[in-house]
């Protein structure tokens, strides 16, 4: 029976032909119309998606329950030709074909009206999924204004490697406007201090800065992450991090939960300088505080021994974790309530 002549049946019936589909067979099915998609859909099918942008291809990676397909835009179609120098490009060029590829059988999939964003749009709804987990954009070949268009519902991004120009990022800047995590390997700093600031200022549940940046006070206190970590972080001297201590034991930075820092010093590092002029605590090791932290889009729950507390003006309290060498410290901050 062809496909065509399925949807002639009931639906009651049509769900149970098509559970008894191999996923190729369900995938080709719900391209027909948008009946056929929601018929698809009502089979409960559950997965999580994780997107890779490289240069010479779009892949949208599916895992779960029995298939794990993924799906390729671009890759041997002729896209090179197709698009214009990248200064000039206004969208992502509509998609010849998809490639699927499922328990290393690769085949092909039409929809010649499709433009990128009905594909990943199409293939979310099939799986009932609301949004994609984990976008990884490892190139700067395509446009950032039609990757923001297309990928509008991501839960994890992941920054291209460099971000040369002031258009970079705010191109990065407008693609990560609706996740809840981002991690940003290598940045221009100089030049783009305003587009930082707003980053460090949008309430992302975490971000990440892998890249050496030095930090200011005024960097410090526009957090508004619930979590921030800063992998090589450097500052003047201790006394930036002592000035925002005593700023959140104030009442600044409310969304903070945790912050962590690898970091140098110019000056030699001290604790007592470090520490200066706060009220704190000294907590023996054998007392244990448990916090979450999230790790890839996953809540990850760990032990924190000992440390030290300080105490907010609304009864917050902090444990700094602090192992220091001579220029550099790790230092992690972890918020809790009493």
């Amino acid at each position: 029976m062809s496909f065509f002549l399925l949807l002639h049946l009931p639906d009651s019936i049509i769900r149970k032909i098509i559970h008894g589909f191999e996923l190729l067979q369900l995938l080709e099915f719900s391209l027909l119309s948008n009946r056929a998609r929601l018929l698809v859909r009502s089979l409960n099918l559950t997965a999580q998606f994780f997107v890779f942008i490289r240069k010479d291809e779009i892949c949208v990676s599916i895992s779960g329950g029995r298939w794990s397909p993924e799906f390729s835009f671009y890759k041997n179609q002729g896209v090179s030709d197709d698009m214009v120098q990248r200064e000039h490009q206004i969208d992502l060029p509509r998609p010849k074909f998809a490639d699927v590829t499922i328990c290393d059988q690769t085949n092909k999939l039409y929809k010649e009206e499709y433009e990128l964003k009905n594909w990943v749009d199409h293939l979310l709804s099939i799986f009932n999924s609301s949004r994609i987990q984990e976008l990884y954009l490892v190139t700067d070949r395509y446009d950032f204004k039609s990757l923001a268009k297309v990928f509008d519902r991501v839960e994890i991004f992941e920054g291209p490697r460099e971000l040369r120009s002031a258009e970079d990022f705010e191109g990065f800047w407008n693609v990560s406007i609706t996740s809840d995590t981002i991690y940003i390997d290598e940045f221009v700093y100089e030049g783009k201090e305003e587009k930082f600031h707003k980053t460090l200022m949008r309430n992302y549940k975490h971000v990440a800065f892998f890249n050496p940046i030095s930090l200011s006070l005024d960097d410090l206190l526009m957090i508004n992450s619930s979590e921030t970590t800063f992998f090589y972080a450097s500052f003047s001297t201790q006394k930036v991090l002592n000035r925002f201590l005593k700023h959140w034991i104030k009442g600044s930075n409310p969304r903070l939960e945790a912050i962590v820092f690898n970091c140098n010093f110019e000056q030699k590092f001290e604790m007592d300088q470090l520490l200066k002029g706060i009220d704190y605590k000294i907590v023996p090791p054998d007392r244990e505080k448990r916090f979450s932290r999230l790790e890839r889009g996953a809540l990850e729950y760990y032990t924190l021994e000992g440390g030290i507390d300080i105490k907010r003006c609304d009864g917050t309290f902090a444990t700094l974790n602090i192992n220091g060498t001579e220029h550099s410290a790790s230092i992690g901050m972890y918020v809790w309530q009493y």
